[in-house]
């Protein structure tokens, strides 16, 4: 999610994002202007997730924090769900540490939501 924030702004982690996916696309105009939108939604969605949940630490009630780490945890769950379907069928995904990151934070949220106390 972070990385993808970075490859928005970053040229050389762009590059590597496309090169690692798609091999060298660079040419390729049309290629670049999907990547380059691509990227800028996840980047833009992911910064909106980092808002939501420093907003979330905002909430004062504990039934409501614990609503937000259910909706949070589902919403990354389901944003990492491809790199998982990825590797399963063998096809292109995230790397490893960065799935190990995100399945931690969804984790966590889970557990905010279950176990929670203030």
């Amino acid at each position: 999610m972070i990385l993808t924030s970075i490859a928005f702004v970053s040229h050389d982690m762009k590059a590597f994002f496309i090169e690692d996916a798609f091999g060298d696309i660079r040419d390729n105009e049309k290629a670049m202007e999907i990547a380059d939108t691509f990227f800028m939604i996840l980047g833009l969605i992911s910064i909106g997730i980092v808002i939501l949940v420093f907003g979330a630490l905002k909430i004062p009630d504990i039934k409501s924090k614990k609503l937000v780490c259910l909706l949070l945890g589902i919403l990354l769950f389901f944003f990492a769900l491809p790199d998982f379907i990825g590797v399963i069928q063998n096809k292109a995904h995230a790397p490893y540490p960065i799935m190990a990151i995100n399945t931690i934070v969804f984790i966590s949220l889970f557990y905010g939501w279950k176990k929670g106390v203030e």
